[in-house]
């Protein structure tokens, strides 16, 4: 199974929860896909010796927006297209070559701005030390894909790729923050057990998202941990973890192939409390006896729980969250919608993992 985290957030309150996201999963996540502004930048890093002026100019870009800056997007981008219709002419004056030297030393001059901005950015959100886990797209453990700025009038075919691919694939599960609790609501259990908890029937201008929502996992806050001590976790837990993730990909078969979303809802609340339950039982205890977990618990020092929840819904209604929580503009979403209709239907159930934040007692 791989954990799949997309928000098109470019907030920088944001990357806070982004962080946090992400260290909810390193610890025993096969993989993780991570298509958001943090992992924007951190690929930005891992790739910047191989880069183009216009691959640099286009992530540069992108962090003005975000940097404390009297420079605009807008200035930055009319400089540049300045400097290629000066740098493209056959016979250039003295003065032009001077020109031209001067927007190329600024441009290396914001790339190792850029740069540093990125260790800022590690050193903020506290994933430093997951350093030894990043990999480039379709490599290692954390792999970073770009996100593209908001844009609502034209959608973004790499964002739309990504989410189709996301929704489409057995084995991949979004990862959303706590902000899906302000679209859906504590309601019945639909699996009519008592462990179950369906949270539905909830107004979203004009649209209704039906989820059955389970605690899945709960642990102290790994955000203090070393880079040596995370990959002596990994190597225990992610074999642990290994049972769960090959049920979890049958799983989401299983209940994705139902047509009928509250039939599908309830089949999922029953197979996940006969099936996954005792194996996410199992994996709990294991997280609970980790040295190290215990270690950050007796410490004092972290001040943060964090609780993983596993939730069913449709497609449609998965949509409707990557839209209001992941922050992606509606006409991306809109074209993702047309992209799965034929390969997919869109009441048939999936599933998603949502992390809330609490403090520590």
């Amino acid at each position: 199974m791989e954990i799949t985290i997309i928000d098109g957030s470019f907030e920088n309150d944001v990357l806070s929860l982004q962080g946090k996201m992400l260290w909810s999963v390193a610890p025993f996540s096969k993989r993780v896909n991570l298509i958001t502004l943090i992992g924007s930048y951190l690929l930005y890093g891992l790739d910047h010796t191989n880069m183009d002026e216009n691959t640099k100019f286009k992530f540069i870009k992108m962090a003005i927006g975000n940097w404390k800056s009297s420079m605009t997007q807008e200035g930055f981008e009319r400089g540049y297209q300045e400097y290629l219709r000066v740098k493209r002419r056959k016979h250039k004056t003295r003065a032009e070559m001077l020109f031209i030297n001067e927007k190329k030393h600024l441009l290396e001059v914001f790339h190792e701005e850029m740069l540093r901005y990125l260790i800022h950015i590690e050193k903020t959100f506290n994933i430093e030390e997951l350093h030894s886990l990043f990999s480039l797209p379709g490599k290692g453990v954390i792999c970073m894909y770009h996100i593209d700025s908001s844009d609502e009038k034209n959608y973004s075919p790499n964002d739309v790729d990504q989410i189709v691919t996301t929704i489409l694939h057995d084995y991949e599960i979004p990862l959303f923050s706590d902000k899906v609790e302000k679209y859906i609501i504590a309601g019945e259990n639909i699996s009519g057990d008592k462990s179950g908890d369906t949270m539905k029937d909830n107004k979203v201008e004009g649209e209704e998202i039906n989820v059955f929502r389970e605690k899945f996992l709960e642990f102290v806050s790994p955000i203090s941990l070393t880079y040596n001590k995370v990959e002596i976790i990994r190597n225990e837990l992610t074999k642990m973890f290994a049972p769960i993730n090959h049920d979890l990909e049958a799983f989401n078969a299983v209940i994705g192939d139902n047509k009928n979303g509250v039939v599908g809802l309830r089949k999922a609340g029953k197979l996940y409390e006969r099936k996954m339950l005792p194996l996410v039982k199992i994996f709990q205890a294991a997280v609970d006896e980790n040295i190290y977990f215990q270690q950050i618990a007796n410490s004092g020092d972290e001040m943060e729980k964090y609780t993983l929840y596993y939730c069913a819904c449709s497609v449609k209604d998965l949509l409707i969250l990557f839209e209001k929580v992941s922050v992606i503009p509606k006409v991306t979403i809109d074209q993702v919608r047309e992209e799965l209709t034929g390969k997919i239907n869109l009441d048939s159930t999936t599933f998603f993992l949502y992390l809330k934040t609490k403090e520590y007692e």
